[in-house]
């Protein structure tokens, strides 16, 4: 007969089985299963290389086709920029109310593009 008693939760704990279930985990594991695991191992790692190296093909070439359109984009905002007329503006320098020391504030150029 198991020996079974009523947990705090209100649920049987059958200790019995408990017992047999620890056993078989102990338990060593025969040499064919060892043999299916590692045989298992072999094809999972080769199938996963294959699919690695194609994953790693295929990212080289969007990354050089993405690279190549990134460098097309910035040579046509820079061909744009440069066939725009620009204006070269000094900035205003404004100056600090009175009774508050002012300091020296070196002038800023700024280019304004204009779209004539």
């Amino acid at each position: 007969m198991s020996r079974k008693a009523k947990s705090i939760r209100g649920e049987i704990v059958d200790f019995d089985l408990i017992d047999i279930k620890n056993r078989i985990m102990t338990a060593p594991t025969p040499e064919t299963v060892h043999q299916r695991e590692r045989f298992i191992d072999k094809r999972r790692r080769r199938g996963s290389r294959k699919k690695v190296d194609e994953m790693l093909a295929a990212q080289q070439v969007n990354e050089s086709a993405v690279r190549a359109a990134i460098e097309e984009e910035r040579r046509k905002k820079k061909a744009q920029l440069d066939a725009q007329p620009h204006v070269v503006i000094e900035d205003t320098i404004v100056s600090a109310p009175e009774g508050v020391e002012s300091t020296p504030t070196p002038q800023k150029r700024r280019i304004v593009k204009t779209g004539e």
